[in-house]
């Protein structure tokens, strides 16, 4: 079980026992403390839950930047490497896609199924980026570009 369901059954069990303390003004005051504690645990984890999706969204398009920018590149390179470059491309947007569908699964689970869902959303997503940056690295072997397109000594001229 998640800390977070945890919480919420902690000040659920909390609740149902203060509230067996009658009807006081303190027995009162503690039920509606708990109520305001509970909302806001809720809209913290849908806020949290907001901001990961936005985070990725993000990193979406980011990458779909990067990896038209990988093809400019691969572009320039001679027909066989070329052709190797357009095979692992093509596996690069395969498993972008599967991330994808995991990112999709994450959007429509609830509960626990959604904490089980980020996990493998968030370790597909390492997968994916961890690929990007190899690709990113063999391409700069084959290419003689740093990561940026720049050939290694671009910029670097010696100050006389």
């Amino acid at each position: 079980m998640n800390l977070t369901r945890r919480c919420l059954l902690t000040l659920a069990l909390l609740g149902l026992v203060w509230s067996g303390c009658g009807d006081s003004p303190e027995a009162e005051q503690t039920r509606e403390d708990i109520s305001d504690t509970a909302r806001q645990t809720g809209r913290y984890i849908s806020q949290t839950a907001e901001e990961f999706g936005q985070t990725l969204e993000e990193g979406f398009a980011d990458l779909e930047v990067e990896l038209k920018d990988l093809d400019e590149r691969a572009a320039r390179l001679g027909s066989e490497a070329r052709q190797e470059w357009n095979e692992r491309m093509a596996d690069l947007r395969d498993e972008r896609e599967a991330v994808a569908r995991k990112f999709d699964e994450w959007k429509q689970a609830s509960g626990e199924e959604a904490a089980e869902a980020r996990r493998e959303l968030e370790a597909a997503w390492e997968d994916l980026r961890q690929s990007y940056d190899e690709a990113r690295e063999d391409l700069r072997d084959e290419d003689g570009q740093s990561p940026n397109g720049q050939s290694p000594n671009d910029g670097d001229a010696v100050e006389p």
